[in-house]
């Protein structure tokens, strides 16, 4: 097996850890040690990079790739959120620039998202064209990465795209515990999704 020095995590809330025990709600200072991207580097004993956004949208999850500055022996495990996410790169607005229907801190740009932009099939077709366009640039980067979806919408849309470049692990969430707020996964569930993931990967990472 090759040898990696880092493992670096892409996604939102479920990646992040968001609500387990050392992330709880209004204390978000960084990413919790039970989140699965965590497990898995403790497994490879390598250090975890978890830059996850609790919110974040498959655009913002994009950029985050696009922006970051990797290394050689990284190994990139990004897991997309839902597509009726957005969000606004734009330093004049608050906290306001991640845009969900869960977003009650400045519910006005929300709203206004989706009464006059948010079309579901616009939405995937987005979604779709980032994960593409982040899956090229970081082929051309030569470095190991691996994607799963969160989405079950987006993937009932790949089944019929014709453009869609990326491969995806199998993926599915069997929530056996919940977090704190009683949504998120709790502990026994991140465990489980870093098992799921890790059984995707491990034959890869071993005939390098």
């Amino acid at each position: 097996m090759k040898t990696y020095k880092r493992l670096v995590a892409f996604g939102d809330s479920f990646t992040y850890g968001e609500h387990l025990p050392d992330n709880l709600e209004n204390s978000f200072d960084s990413p919790s040690e039970y989140s699965w991207p965590n497990v898995i580097a403790k497994s490879l004993d390598v250090p975890c990079v978890n830059l996850a956004l609790p919110g974040g949208s498959n655009k913002y999850i994009a950029n985050s790739i696009l922006d970051f500055e990797f290394k050689k022996g990284d190994i990139i495990l990004i897991l997309w959120s839902w597509h009726n996410r957005f969000h606004v790169f734009d330093d004049r607005l608050p906290v306001g620039s991640k845009i969900g229907t869960w977003n009650i801190r400045n519910k006005k740009y929300s709203d206004a998202y989706y009464k006059h932009i948010y079309n579901e099939l616009d939405s995937i077709k987005q979604s779709v064209i980032y994960i593409n366009h982040t899956n090229d640039y970081l082929k051309t980067k030569k470095i190991k990465h691996f994607h799963a979806l969160l989405d079950s919408d987006i993937k009932d849309y790949l089944k019929t795209c014709s453009f869609n470049r990326t491969e995806f692990m199998e993926y599915n969430i069997d929530f056996i515990d919940f977090a704190n707020d009683g949504r998120h996964p709790g502990i026994k569930s991140q465990h489980q999704m870093a098992k799921t993931i890790w059984l995707n990967i491990k034959g890869q990472l071993k005939n390098d």
